[in-house]
């Protein structure tokens, strides 16, 4: 009786156990599709401290990725935005890595080995941000140990799973950020008596007249001045075509920065973005919604939407973003 008691006993903790792992496997499953969800939600994503962040403009909340144990170095999406690809390092050696965050279960897998030995590559310019064109990854890089300016890129060709080495070509890198050519802006853009005009249909549209440009150079200090013979570059239409940024530029010795503007292409709702400037890496980008997102030098991330004349800080300590 005895015997049988104690067996029964073993069968009762035995069930009781089982449907104890079965219930933390079921809740651990859909803490992982909860996760998942959150990141495919998401228009938005930024490092910080080497931590990838989803935001959720509705929620107005970042969630971790929590998918990825070492610190991430860069990262980009693929054109649908359902491979997250990003960089950490190994050996001291800059890895590729890839994750699908449209699967239920999302498992980082490695790609292959940049073959760029990180504190040499980057020492003085800085991690370069990760771009995506037509299939490939794409990360600057330096050929030499004094410089300090990104004068290569490597490439990594998705489909062929292999990497080539190039001479950094800018007007490609500023392609992958959308921004227009340089051969195309004559197209679209005049300059006259200092002021920006969009050509379109015979006509010229004003986009500068209502921004001004002097209270910004007394707010950057008596070195920083935008010249007689002003410029303009890195132009960037919205989504829709309906606004478009671009930059102004100043000069501060021998330095050219300068702040990005947004106009409508009607000439309305002008607007400076005084916290960015043309010397940060990470390039503002479009939202589907015509609001822009761009970091500030102190690694402050903006959201900027001209038509209510509004920018909102959203986060802080952003080393890159992209939206997606």
């Amino acid at each position: 009786m005895n015997r049988t008691i104690c067996f029964f006993l073993i069968l009762l903790l035995f069930a009781a156990c089982t449907d104890g792992n079965k219930s933390r496997n079921a809740e651990q499953q859909a803490a992982d599709t909860a996760l998942g969800k959150a990141y495919r939600q998401s228009t938005l994503a930024y490092l910080i401290d080497g931590e990838l962040y989803f935001h959720s403009f509705d929620e107005n909340t970042k969630v971790k990725f929590a998918e990825e144990p070492e610190p991430i170095l860069n990262f980009v999406f693929d054109k649908e935005g359902e491979t997250l690809y990003y960089s950490v390092e190994r050996e001291n050696m800059l890895w590729l890595k890839s994750a699908d965050i449209s699967k239920s279960e999302i498992t980082p897998e490695w790609v292959i080995s940049w073959q760029l030995i990180k504190d040499n590559a980057f020492s003085h310019t800085g991690m370069s941000p990760l771009f995506y064109h037509e299939g490939k990854v794409i990360v600057m890089h330096r050929y030499h140990d004094d410089s300090p300016y990104f004068d290569k890129m490597c490439f990594y060709y998705i489909d062929e799973k292999n990497i080539a080495q190039l001479a950094l070509d800018i007007d490609f890198i500023r392609s992958t950020c959308s921004m227009l050519p340089s051969e195309e802006i004559d197209n679209y853009f005049e300059v006259a008596e200092e002021q920006l005009y969009y050509v379109h249909n015979n006509a010229k549209v004003c986009l500068t007249d209502k921004i001004d440009f002097k209270a910004i150079e007394e707010e950057n200090g008596d070195d920083s001045y935008i010249s007689d013979t002003r410029h303009y570059s890195y132009y960037i239409f919205s989504p829709d075509r309906s606004k478009v940024a671009f930059v102004a530029e100043m000069l501060e010795n021998d330095w050219v920065h300068g702040p990005y503007c947004i106009a409508n292409v009607d000439g309305s709702k002008q607007m400076a973005l005084k916290e960015s400037n043309l010397m940060v890496d990470s390039k503002p980008t479009w939202l589907n919604n015509n609001e822009m997102v761009f970091r500030s030098f102190l690694g402050d991330l903006y959201v900027a939407n001209n038509n209510k004349n509004s920018i909102e800080k959203i986060a802080e300590g952003v080393t890159d973003f992209k939206s997606r």
